[in-house]
C-alpha cells in the first residue's frame, strides 16, 4: 500500500514538472529582458554592464519566476567569459536552483545550455557532461528540434574536449542538418565551428577542407555579427597545417585583436596559447614565452585546470630549450602533479592533454578514469541537490528524474561521449569491441575515399589463437583470460598508430589497418605472429606458450569497400594457415 502511494506521488510530481507553463507565468517585460540579454555577447563596455545590473534589479519580481534560470545562466556565462569567476559561480548556483521552475521547454533548454557552457569554459568536463546529458534527454523526450541541435553540438564538443575528436563528426553533422533544415543560425554556426575544431584535432580533414568549413561558418557569422575572433583563429590554425606560418600568424594576431577589443577571456587564453605554440615551433623562444605567460594569466583567471597544465607543459619545453633546467623542471612538476591529481575534473581533462611522453597511461585506463570521474560527479551533484531540497516531494522528484535519465540513457546511450567511449572497449582485453565497428567503419570509408596515395589501401588481419581450448582445459579460464590479455598486449606493441584491434569473439581478433601496403600488411602479420610465439606467460607454477594463426587481406582500391567480403578472403587464408600446421601467416 505504501509503495502504491509513493509511486502515485512520484507520478504526480512528474506531471507537475512536465507542464511548468501551466503554473508559472512570465511577463512580457521579463521575456523582453531575456531577449535583449541574449544580444549581449561580451561585457566589454559600460552599456552592457549597466544592462546586466538593471536586469538583476528586476529579476526577483514574481513575473521573472519562469525565466530566471536562463537569465542567471546567461549572466554566469558572460561573467565567466569576462574572467569574473566568483560572480559567475554565484549566478551559476542560482541558475541551477531555478532549473525546475522554467516556464517552457525552450527556457529549460537554454538554461541547461548556458550551464554546460560555463563548465566547459572552465575545464570542468564532468559537470559539463552531466548537464549536456540532461539537455539531450529533455530535448529528445519533448521533440524539441532546437534543443536537439544544441545537445548534439554539445555532445560533439564533449568528444573534442575529451580527446575523442574522431567521434565528434556524426553528432555535429546531425546538428548541422537539423539547424539548416529549421534555419537555426546559432546552432548552424556552432556546428560548423566545432566541425572545424574536430578536423583540426583529429587530423581527419585536410587544411583545405577545414578552411572550407570555416568559410561556411564565416558566411553564417556575418549575418549575426558574432564569433569573428574564433573564425580567424581557426583560419590561422588551418594555415599552420599547410604549413603557411606567415599567413597563420596574421590570422592569429587578427583574432587576438578582436579578443582584446571584446575582452573575451576564453579566446584570449586560447589565442595566446596558439601564438606561443606557433613561435615555439619556429624557435622564437622569447615570443613563445611571452605569449605562454599571457595565456597562463588568463587560464588562472578562468581557473581552467587543464589549460594551466597544458601551459605548464609548453613552458617546461620552452625553458628546457633555453637551458633553464631548474624552471623547466618546476613547470614539468606542476604538469605531472596535475596528471596525478585525484580531482575529478583533472581526471577527465587528462584526456585532452595526454602526451606521447606519458607512455604509462593507456586508452583503457583513460576510459575507466573518465567513467569513474563522471559517476563521482553525478553522485556529488545528486547529494548536494538532495541536501538543498530536504522534503518528501523533492525526494520523489529526484527519484523520478533519476529513473527517467536512466531509462533514456539506456535508449539513447550513443548520445553521451563517456558511454560510447566505455562501450567500445572489450572489458577483458581492452581491445575494441565488435559493436564499435558501426562508429569506426564510416570513418575508415571516409578516410579511404580521401586518400590519394594509390599505393596503400585498407587491410585487415584475422587472428585466431591456436588450440585455445587446450589452454582453457589445462589452466582453467583464469589462465585463458591471462593468455588473452597478454596476446592483446603483445599485438598492440607491434602495430602502428593507425591500426585498430577488435576482439571479434572468443579467442578470435581482427586487426584493421588504414593506409597500408601489401608489403606492410605481411610485415605486420609476421611481426605479430613471431612476438606471440615468443611469449612465455607464467601462470602459477607453469608456463603458457600460446601461438596464433593469421590470414590477411588487402582491399582493392578500384572497388567499393565491402568489409564482409574482405573478412571472407582473410578467413580463407586463415584456414590455409591452420591447414599448414598453425602458427603461420597467409594472405594476399
Amino acid at each position: 500500500m505504501h509503495l502504491r502511494i509513493f509511486i502515485a506521488i512520484s507520478l504526480l510530481v512528474m506531471l507537475l514538472s512536465a507542464f511548468p507553463a501551466q503554473s508559472t507565468v512570465v511577463s512580457a517585460r521579463a521575456v523582453q529582458a531575456y531577449e535583449q540579454l541574449i544580444e549581449v555577447v561580451h561585457l566589454n563596455n559600460n552599456a552592457n554592464n549597466k544592462y546586466i545590473s538593471d536586469t538583476l534589479q528586476a529579476i526577483n519580481e514574481h513575473s521573472f519566476d519562469g525565466i530566471r534560470a536562463p537569465i542567471f545562466g546567461l549572466i554566469a556565462k558572460l561573467e565567466t567569459n569576462n574572467g569574473n569567476i566568483t560572480l559567475a559561480n554565484t549566478y551559476l548556483e542560482k541558475a541551477i536552483a531555478a532549473l525546475n521552475k522554467t516556464a517552457s521547454h525552450s527556457y529549460k533548454i537554454d538554461s541547461l545550455n548556458h550551464i554546460s557552457w560555463v563548465y566547459f569554459n572552465r575545464g570542468d568536463y564532468a559537470s559539463a557532461i552531466y548537464y549536456v546529458q540532461q539537455m539531450a534527454d529533455y530535448a529528445f523526450e519533448h521533440q524539441h528540434q532546437r534543443g536537439q541541435a544544441i545537445a548534439l553540438n554539445r555532445l560533439g564538443q564533449s568528444y573534442i574536449e575529451l580527446g575523442l575528436s574522431g567521434l565528434a563528426f556524426t553528432p555535429l553533422e546531425s546538428a548541422l542538418k537539423i539547424s539548416r533544415h529549421n534555419n537555426f543560425k546559432n546552432t548552424e554556426l556552432l556546428a560548423l565551428l566545432y566541425l572545424a575544431n574536430a578536423g583540426l584535432k583529429s587530423q581527419k580533414l585536410s587544411a583545405h577542407e577545414i578552411i572550407d568549413i570555416v568559410e561556411q561558418a564565416s558566411s553564417v557569422a556575418k549575418t549575426m555579427d558574432y564569433a569573428q575572433g574564433y573564425i580567424d583563429r581557426l583560419r590561422g590554425l588551418a594555415h599552420q597545417m599547410i604549413p603557411q606560418y606567415d599567413i597563420s600568424e596574421q590570422w592569429l594576431k587578427q583574432s587576438l585583436t578582436i579578443a582584446t577589443l571584446e575582452h573575451d577571456v576564453r579566446l584570449l587564453r586560447l589565442i595566446n596559447f596558439d601564438l606561443a605554440t606557433l613561435n615555439y615551433t619556429q624557435h622564437n623562444d622569447a615570443l613563445a614565452l611571452s605569449y605562454a605567460q599571457t595565456s597562463m594569466m588568463y587560464a588562472k583567471r578562468l581557473d581552467h585546470l587543464s589549460g594551466k597544465a597544458e601551459l605548464n607543459y609548453l613552458l617546461s619545453n620552452i625553458y628546457q630549450r633555453q637551458n633553464n633546467t631548474q624552471t623547466a623542471l618546476e613547470h614539468l612538476s606542476a604538469y605531472t602533479d596535475f596528471l596525478h591529481s585525484d580531482n575529478n575534473k583533472n581526471a577527465i581533462s587528462l584526456l585532452t592533454i595526454m602526451d606521447k611522453r606519458i607512455n604509462g597511461l593507456r586508452q583503457k585506463n583513460k576510459m575507466i578514469a573518465l567513467e569513474n570521474s563522471v559517476l563521482s560527479s553525478d553522485l556529488a551533484a545528486q547529494k548536494a541537490y538532495t541536501e538543498r531540497h530536504n522534503t518528501v516531494m523533492w525526494l520523489a522528484a529526484v527519484l523520478f528524474i533519476f529513473i527517467g535519465i536512466s531509462v533514456s540513457l539506456f535508449i539513447r546511450h550513443r548520445l553521451m561521449a563517456m558511454r560510447v567511449a566505455i562501450s567500445m572497449k572489450d572489458a577483458l582485453t581492452g581491445a575494441y569491441a565488435r559493436s564499435y565497428l558501426k562508429h569506426f567503419l564510416p570513418l575508415v570509408k571516409q578516410k579511404l575515399a580521401k586518400d590519394k596515395n594509390l599505393d596503400t589501401s585498407f587491410g585487415l588481419l584475422l587472428i585466431d589463437c591456436d588450440d585455445f581450448k587446450k589452454i582453457n582445459d589445462k589452466f582453467g579460464h583464469g589462465g585463458g583470460d591471462i593468455a588473452l590479455k597478454k596476446i592483446v598486449e603483445t599485438i598492440n606493441a607491434e602495430i602502428r598508430a593507425q591500426d585498430t584491434l577488435f576482439r571479434w569473439g572468443g579467442d578470435e581478433f581482427v586487426l584493421m589497418c588504414q593506409s597500408v601496403s601489401k608489403t606492410q600488411l605481411n610485415d605486420i602479420s609476421s611481426r605479430i605472429n613471431k612476438a606471440v610465439c615468443d611469449l612465455n606467460i607464467i601462470y602459477g607454477d607453469a608456463a603458457i606458450h600460446p601461438t596464433i594463426s593469421i590470414g590477411y587481406a588487402l582491399h582493392t582500391r578500384n572497388n567499393p569497400l565491402n568489409l564482409d567480403e574482405l573478412l571472407k578472403v582473410a578467413d580463407d587464408y586463415l584456414y590455409q594457415s591452420k591447414r599448414a600446421g598453425k602458427n603461420s601467416v597467409f594472405g594476399i
